[in-house]
Order: structure tokens, then C-alpha cells, then sequence
């Protein structure tokens, strides 16, 4: 609700909070993630966002860990790194 309304300092912080809270289920662990990453992208920070996508593949189940890898690709690709997008790309496959 924060990044909507351009909050960012705010959305931040709750983003922090999410992510220090010990008991998520893993479900809730891969929305913080999900939605670090969306932060990281609005805000033009890719190589943080990749990090939080890698993060959020690692824990999702098969259909969502091929989005996020398609995100990442998609992210390499524009940070020019052709060779990591491919390599993102062939995860999903």
C-alpha cells in the first residue's frame, strides 16, 4: 500500500520489519521477498531486486519460482549481463 500511494521511506521500513519477523511460514517469507523486490525495481536498485528474487525463488514452488527467474532474466538483460539472463532463462526450462 505504501509503494502505491509512493511512501517509499515507509514502505521501506515495513519491508524491514517483515523481514526481521522470526515466525513467517514460508509462504510469508516469499511475499517479503516478492515485495522487496517490486521496492528494489520502482526504485531502480536491480542488483538488490535480484537478490530479493533470487531469494524468493529459492523458497516458492515450481510456478512461481519460474516467475521470479523470468523477473531476474528480464533484470539481467537490462543491467546488460546477457550471460546471467540466459542463465536465468534455462532455470525455467
Amino acid at each position: 500500500a505504501y509503494m502505491k500511494t509512493g511512501d517509499m521511506l515507509m514502505a521501506q521500513s515495513m519491508l524491514e520489519y517483515a523481514e526481521a519477523l522470526p515466525k513467517l511460514t514460508r509462504e510469508q517469507r516469499e511475499g517479503v521477498y516478492a515485495g522487496q523486490a517490486y521496492y528494489y525495481i520502482e526504485n531502480r536498485r536491480y542488483l538488490n531486486a535480484l537478490d530479493a528474487l533470487d531469494n524468493a525463488a529459492s523458497i516458492s514452488k515450481k510456478k512461481k519460482k519460474s516467475f521470479y527467474r523470468y523477473i531476474s532474466a528480464q533484470l539481467q538483460e537490462r543491467l546488460n549481463d546477457n550471460a546471467g539472463a540466459v542463465e536465468q532463462y534455462q532455470m525455467i526450462a
